[in-house]
């Protein structure tokens, strides 16, 4: 029997019959040989810089969830590249850092709920506060717009 003829010719054709040649240096399938040789539990060696500590959760789990962020503005994804680069981080990781930030933070309704928790704060003169700070604004502007 003859092999089927691909639309690609002979250079795009794949070969099943074939497995593919491991990469020069390599142990089985493409590994490097002292990879390949070590059980599925052990973990390789920390050969790396510090990670920040998302990247220590994110490499300890099995699976890593994604998010794709669709129809970013150019100017704004311009401005996360360059805080990304100055502190010189890639962006990923610069918007995971935006990220973890934000959700340490009490949401609004969150914040709301601790102030039932407090004691009202009694015989405050808020009214008076507020005319006492407008008086003093209107009058450093009159000051200013007279020289």
């Amino acid at each position: 029997m003859s092999e089927p003829e691909s639309s690609q010719g002979e250079r795009g054709a794949r070969r099943a019959d074939r497995p593919a040649a491991p990469r020069a240096g390599a142990g089985m399938g493409g590994v490097p040989a002292s990879l390949s040789e070590r059980t599925q539990t052990e973990r390789p060696p920390d050969v790396t810089s510090p990670k920040p500590g998302h990247a220590v959760r994110v490499l300890a789990s099995a699976t890593v969830p994604a998010i794709q962020v669709r129809d970013v503005p150019p100017d704004l994804h311009r401005r996360l590249r360059q805080r990304a680069a100055a502190e010189r981080v890639t962006l990923s990781t610069y918007v995971l850092r935006l990220l973890e930030r934000d959700l340490g933070r009490l949401s609004t309704r969150e914040w709301l709920a601790t102030l039932t928790d407090r004691e009202p704060v009694r015989e405050a003169d808020v009214t008076g506060a507020v005319a006492g700070s407008r008086a003093d604004r209107d009058s450093r502007a009159r000051r200013v717009l007279r020289h």
